[in-house]
């Protein structure tokens, strides 16, 4: 497992799916997606279960809410030689964990940032 890609998530059900998907359609192939809910109340994890049917990279861990201890959940859990960070909110262009990970093997990267752009969907 090369990369593991930790997603918080608490009442995420508006965003959810396009995050998970663009996970799902990585370039690279082998990482574990785990979603790390922290007691969503709004079909959140009935969508991520959905969605793990469709590929087995996909696991759900339930945890107390908070970020910080949603990602030392998801820390514990993950088994990839790096963590990936996605928020339930956003989504990724489909080469950025290749792109990263061959940057940090060729580089000897313990830990590697990316740019991100932000954006406002209005009506």
């Amino acid at each position: 497992m090369k990369v593991s890609v930790l997603i918080y998530a608490l009442n995420s059900l508006s965003f959810i799916e396009t995050c998970v998907r663009s996970v799902m359609n990585q370039t690279l192939r082998e990482i574990e997606i785990l979603v790390i809910d922290g007691g969503s109340t709004d079909g959140t994890v009935e969508a991520v279960k959905e969605l793990a049917q469709t590929d087995a990279r996909i696991r759900i861990i339930h945890s107390s809410a908070g970020v910080g201890r949603q990602f030392n959940t998801g820390l514990r859990e993950a088994k990839g030689e790096y963590i990936g960070i996605c928020e339930s909110d956003d989504y990724l262009l489909p080469n950025m964990y290749e792109k990263q990970y061959e940057i940090a093997e060729s580089c000897q990267l313990d830990m590697l940032r990316a740019d991100a752009i932000h954006f406002i969907e209005t009506d």
